[in-house]
């Protein structure tokens, strides 16, 4: 179902901004998003 999910909803260039400020504050951001917007 997640890789169905992925495949209908990719991840945007607002995702990949706000993942790079989620890590800035908390030290750590989301391995997924980090890994697919080296795509982008």
């Amino acid at each position: 179902m997640m890789l169905y999910w992925d495949k209908l909803d990719p991840v945007d260039e607002w995702e990949c901004k706000r993942n790079a400020r989620i890590k800035d504050v908390q030290g750590l951001g989301n391995s997924f998003v980090t890994e697919a917007c080296k795509a982008l």
